[in-house]
């Protein structure tokens, strides 16, 4: 399965992040989450297709996950980005692996 997923810190050529730098777990922060490009919107869209597809329940996705079932749910509602790592292990229980292009 490919993730389309862009890097947001890639569209603020500063690189100024605010603050420490240091972003909530699993989430952009609402500035960066404003500026994410539509192929991150789209993730969720992802994960849900691919879950459904694997017969898996948003429970049992995030047991597998190490996540709580809320978490699942914000993510394929698109209220939150996973990070990186995240993903990875969404696309591990998913029998996947995570592809990203920049473009």
């Amino acid at each position: 399965m490919a993730f389309p997923y862009g890097i947001s810190r890639l569209d603020n050529p500063s690189g100024d992040r605010g603050g420490s730098g240091a972003l909530p777990d699993e989430r952009l922060s609402d500035r960066e989450s404003a500026r994410a490009p539509g192929a991150v919107a789209g993730i969720g869209e992802v994960v849900k297709r691919e879950r459904v597809k694997a017969g898996l329940t948003q429970a049992r996705l995030a047991e597998l996950c190490g996540v709580r079932q809320c978490r699942i749910s914000s993510i394929e509602r698109g209220r939150v980005t996973p990070t990186l790592a995240s993903l990875s292990r969404i696309a591990a229980a998913l029998g996947k692996t995570v592809k990203i292009t920049l473009e």
